[in-house]
């Protein structure tokens, strides 16, 4: 079964996906980011990037497939509470997720979060984001795309890219089926298909080296995790 990535569409990402599941959907996403290591990954990474800065320069973020923004919003509170300038942009197809995530962004309407709903392969700026953060999304394509994706935003994207995703394997198989034991049948299917369409991280590490002009980092993250860090190396610019 996780010899290779699975190739079978998930609920969200064809036509019978509606706000019933939707709200289903991503309510068991933030679940799973909030108590499995999904956005501590991606606090670690930005709070990092952000010190690296000149003092009180704004550290700019595209997060690509952010869903219900949940965890843009929670890194927002940690750098708020801090004094570290980030803004994110939020990057989502889904109207429904976009939906939500405006809603919970009532409840917090000064954080610097800006929420597009876009393609992301059509997602354009006049000035570069500084890194960029994939959660949970990059599963969603196929290897080609993920490749495509990736030299989309060299253009678009100044410094590292994140991926953080599922690893699949067995152990993260059974306990998504675990966790989705109380959930619908459309949750529970997207969930164990999440894994099976998940990464291993030596074909994930061969993958990404396919791109020339790049820097490759792949770690896996304890619990459930694989992590992925893309830095377009300027440097080799010029070089053959």
């Amino acid at each position: 079964m996780f010899k290779v990535r699975s190739d079978e569409m998930e609920l969200m990402d064809s036509e019978t996906f509606d706000k019933v599941l939707s709200d289903q959907s991503f309510k068991f996403i933030e679940m799973i980011n909030h108590r499995f290591g999904g956005t501590c990954v991606v606090r670690e990474f930005v709070l990092s990037e952000a010190n690296k800065l000149d003092e009180n320069r704004t550290l700019r973020v595209l997060d690509i497939g952010s869903g219900s923004c949940d965890i843009a919003i929670a890194v927002c509170k940690s750098a708020e509470k801090i004094g570290i300038p980030i803004e994110f942009t939020c990057v989502e197809l889904s109207s429904y997720a976009v939906n939500r995530a405006h809603e919970h962004l009532q409840k917090f309407p000064n954080l610097p979060i800006k929420i597009v709903c876009e393609d992301i392969f059509t997602h354009s700026v006049d000035e570069q984001y500084d890194i960029a953060i994939g959660s949970m999304f990059f599963h969603h394509l196929r290897d080609s795309e993920i490749i495509d994706l990736l030299e989309y935003l060299r253009k678009i994207v100044s410094g590292t890219v994140l991926i953080n995703d599922v690893e699949r394997c067995w152990i993260n198989y059974i306990g998504a089926e675990l966790l989705a034991i109380p959930e619908s049948s459309g949750v529970r299917h997207d969930a164990t298909l999440s894994v099976k369409r998940g990464f291993r991280l030596d074909e994930l590490r061969t993958l990404l080296k396919t791109m020339s002009k790049t820097i490759i980092e792949v770690k896996r993250r304890f619990p459930f995790r694989v992590t992925a860090f893309i830095k377009y190396d300027i440097l080799m610019k010029d070089r053959p």
